[in-house]
């Protein structure tokens, strides 16, 4: 009998969660959390409806953006800069200063990169799908002797894509809702964990327990939001020879084709590398060379990392960011792109 009314109790927290985000969902065009009423409750919760849910109880990102939920793609469509990259470039790119330079520019930018060692093939799918057309494609150009998808280096210009993107790409249109409405459901019951009693959390289905990896996603500018990950700050050290590592060709001919299909739409490509302990600079610069586009580091001493090995704590990512949009503006492919002196 006790486990029933567990069972119960649980059913009836999951058809509430999951009826009321359908609800909201359906009075906002599924919004999420972007200009409608499609709100998150609990601590960790954006500061407004310019965000929407990416990765909390299950990764929600590659399905909201390939299929343009919530039309979290206009921006997109009306940026003079895309960014490509996966979450090294999303965290270690800080939102604000972008933002900053975007509004001195008088310039439009998005970030379309993934999470999950995403590779810019599922990116420039989007690119195509959706006709995409900016001035200036900024691409975190993270490099290994792999050449395909690899969640330990992130080779941007591998072949492949992660299981993500292929399942985003295996669904279609209202398979995409029905999984964006699931996975928001589940966050609402995580999220208001804090507020229940502590009896009521072993009544809940494992899935719902909580998670300890939360971020949102800006349909502003495509940036993350990383203000509730976890982070143990550590001093950042490379685990790669940096003299000795080596490019995979099929990565250079990846960065080749992508600079030919950019071109052929009338945007400029502008390598940069965001500082993580898995960088290989010596790949990334031959990538660079062999392509004849322009790179940009921003290697400083003193930067520390989350203690996972791959990703900027937000101050180093303040860091790292005011260096590199002032680089950025003094660069070749801008000033190209944009006609600026």
């Amino acid at each position: 009998m006790v486990k029933t009314d567990a069972r119960s109790g649980a059913g009836f927290l999951v058809g509430f969660a999951v009826t009321l985000t359908l609800l909201l969902g359906l009075t906002t065009g599924f919004n999420l959390g972007g200009g409608g009423g499609l709100k998150y409750l609990g601590p960790r919760t954006p500061p407004d409806n310019d965000w929407f849910l990416t990765q909390a109880s299950g990764y929600l990102e590659h399905v909201v953006l390939y299929h343009n939920i919530g039309h979290v793609l206009d921006r997109a469509r009306a940026a003079d800069i895309l960014i490509f990259g996966n979450s090294r470039s999303l965290e270690g790119l800080d939102r604000h200063i972008a933002d900053d330079y975007a509004r001195k520019w008088g310039l439009n930018i998005f970030h379309l990169g993934m999470g999950w060692s995403e590779t810019y093939n599922i990116q420039l799918e989007i690119v195509r799908k959706y006709d995409l057309h900016p001035k200036l494609v900024i691409i975190n150009a993270d490099a290994s002797d792999r050449g395909e998808w690899d969640a330990r280096f992130a080779p941007v210009f591998g072949d492949g894509m992660s299981k993500f993107a292929t399942f985003a790409k295996s669904i279609n249109y209202f398979e995409a809702i029905k999984y964006v409405v699931v996975g928001n459901a589940r966050w609402r019951i995580d999220s208001l964990r804090d507020y229940l009693p502590a009896s009521w959390d072993s009544r809940l289905p494992a899935r719902f327990h909580s998670t300890v990896y939360v971020t949102y996603r800006s349909r502003k500018n495509g940036m993350w939001m990383t203000d509730f990950l976890p982070s143990t700050p550590t001093p950042l050290t490379y685990v790669l020879d940096q003299e000795n590592c080596k490019v995979h060709p099929a990565e250079i001919a990846n960065a080749a084709k992508v600079k030919s299909e950019f071109r052929s739409r009338g945007a400029g490509v502008l390598l940069v590398l965001v500082p993580s302990p898995r960088n290989c600079l010596n790949a990334t610069r031959t990538i660079a060379r062999e392509t004849g586009l322009e790179l940009l580091t921003a290697f400083s001493p003193g930067l520390e990392e989350h203690g996972d090995e791959s990703h900027l704590t937000r101050e180093s990512a303040r860091r790292v960011s005011s260096t590199l949009f002032e680089e950025i503006e003094a660069s070749q492919a801008f000033k190209t792109a944009f006609g600026r002196p």
